[in-house]
């Protein structure tokens, strides 16, 4: 970031311009001023900046969000040129791997690509040790597994990858403890609301906790890395990925309900095509979740929480026992778990913290169900 703000604040003295430099910045720029900014044609319309970067920080995504009228003067002719010279001399100082410019509509970036629109793509890999947690396991289950992932640059990510550690350790050992009190032999079924592109669905079920897992998310991006992600790691023979809304899911289900509660259609992304794509099951997605399927959910949405649909739908299926919510809203956790209180209580809380010398903390709990 501080080689990025140097970089866009430098300016390039008039007596030190060559009659090369002249030509290329005189588009747009005043050749009167005794100087101009090296990179004056990236800094057009600025609003702000963004990045992205792997855990491992061996890949780093820029992009230059351009606030209106954007990036419009800068899709053909010399003035594109212009833009692509500029981003490609600020990526290599910056050593990203990818700069992109972004505007309404328009999306320029470097490496250069004909595409209009590309969704670049972070590569990831994570490794749990789990022989601590599940040291005293009569159950075959691996203690150490490694998963990578694939995740889209333009969606939500999880940045700190400590926290996302010990969050991961959390969940197994919480099912793992979940899986001991089952009954003997029977599978563990899990529903996961708002999945993002898998990065708990995989570790899951690689870890051999979990048998059958349906995975909702409504981002279409997300969704698709979390089929990729499944079948990259072998075990997408035991997820299915939903793409719709979780509260459009969960809504009550009877035969005027499945016409109205899904403004949104509910799709499964096929497992039979190498590039993959969404199918209409509509009627079969709804079959999955009738009462009795599922053992636990989870739930990680967004800062603003759970819907009421979604927190109704907690309270009212009482099929299963253990639902775990990973929360990054201090004030949505509190309300929904005031929501859940007449059918929950918190067995297990963790807290970690999310940002360093800031009040953004990562709060993980385990409800169990209240017996009647």
């Amino acid at each position: 970031m501080t080689t990025l703000l140097e970089a866009l604040n430098s300016k390039h003295y008039a007596h030190e311009k060559t009659a090369s430099e002249h030509e290329c910045f005189s588009a747009g720029s005043d050749l009167n001023s005794d100087d101009i900014y090296c990179y004056s044609i990236l800094r057009e319309n600025l609003s702000s900046v963004s990045f992205n970067a792997s855990w491992d920080e061996k890949q780093c995504l820029l992009t230059l969000h351009y606030s209106p009228p954007g990036l419009i003067s800068c899709t053909n002719g010399i003035r594109l040129k212009q833009w692509l010279a500029q981003a490609e001399d600020m990526r290599l100082k910056c050593h990203a791997t990818n700069l992109s410019g972004r505007s309404r509509h328009i999306h320029l970036s470097v490496p250069y690509t004909e595409v209009i629109d590309p969704i670049y793509y972070i590569h990831d890999e994570i490794t749990l040790d789990l022989s601590e947690q599940l040291s005293t396991a009569k159950l075959e289950l691996p203690l150490q597994i490694t998963v990578c992932y694939l995740k889209p640059e333009t969606a939500f990510q999880h940045p700190n990858p400590q926290v996302m550690h010990q969050a991961l350790k959390w969940i197994c050992f919480q099912i793992f403890q979940i899986r001991q009190y089952h009954q003997q032999g029977s599978p563990i079924s899990l529903l996961e609301l708002y999945c993002g592109y898998g990065a708990h669905t995989v570790p899951l079920c690689k870890s051999k906790l979990c048998d059958k897992v349906v995975a909702v998310e409504i981002d279409d991006r997300l969704a698709q890395a979390c089929q990729a992600n499944c079948m990259a790691n072998q075990c997408d023979d035991i997820v299915t990925v939903v793409r719709a809304d979780a509260a459009a899911v969960v809504s009550r289900r009877s035969t005027k309900g499945r016409k109205n509660a899904l403004r949104r259609k509910p799709t499964t992304i096929s497992q039979k095509e190498t590039s993959i794509r969404f199918e209409d099951t509509q009627e079969a997605t709804l079959g999955l979740f009738e009462d009795g399927i599922f053992d636990i959910v989870l739930v990680d949405p967004p800062r603003q929480g759970l819907s009421v649909e979604v927190c109704d739908f907690l309270k009212a299926n009482e099929s299963f026992h253990h639902v775990l919510y990973i929360s990054c809203g201090q004030e949505a956790l509190i309300r929904d778990l005031k929501l859940l209180n007449d059918s929950f209580d918190v067995k297990e809380i963790e807290i970690l913290d999310l940002f360093p010398r800031t009040d953004a903390v990562e709060t993980l709990v385990h409800l169990h169900r209240q017996q009647s």
